[in-house]
């Protein structure tokens, strides 16, 4: 389990580096991983009159996309076809607080899927033009956590 408490975006290119934080999996396994929305809301602001409209009246009211990658190879690249994971649900965006969806771990073969700890990046846009695992524009976030694949005993 990762529980990344933090509430706030970040103020690197929307971008946070967690991969202090880890979580092991094992392979050839089906897991079920949840994100929560911190909604921004006016009174979260000390002087919510100076926030912009926009972004006030969203909160977590548009639709978003959630998509993981998880760099099974370890070759420091996160490949869409072979390493992302989406969330079939929203591929049209959902509007939700709480997004909640499967990914199986693949079995470790020594090769394409490695035994050992890996990057996964997390990312949550509502841009659906921007669903890409090097975003840095717009809004939205991308985390970085690890992964340590177990091969299954």
């Amino acid at each position: 389990m990762i529980d990344d408490g933090k509430t706030q975006c970040s103020s690197i290119k929307n971008y946070e580096d967690e991969t202090h934080l880890v979580a092991k999996l094992f392979d050839n396994q089906i897991y079920t991983l949840q994100i929560q929305l911190y909604c921004v809301k006016p009174s979260d602001y000390e002087n919510s009159y100076r926030l912009d409209p926009y972004f006030d009246e969203t909160n977590c009211n548009t639709p978003h996309y959630l998509d993981v990658w998880i760099d099974l190879n370890n070759d420091g690249r996160f490949d869409d076809n072979t390493e992302q994971f989406r969330d079939d649900q929203c591929d049209y965006g959902c509007i939700k607080t709480v997004y909640d969806f499967s990914i199986t771990i693949p079995e470790v073969d020594g090769r394409n899927i490695i035994e050992g700890s890996h990057r996964m990046r997390v990312l949550l846009t509502r841009d659906h033009n921007n669903r890409k695992s090097c975003y840095s524009v717009g809004y939205g976030e991308a985390r970085d956590y690890t992964v340590h694949i177990i091969p299954k005993p």
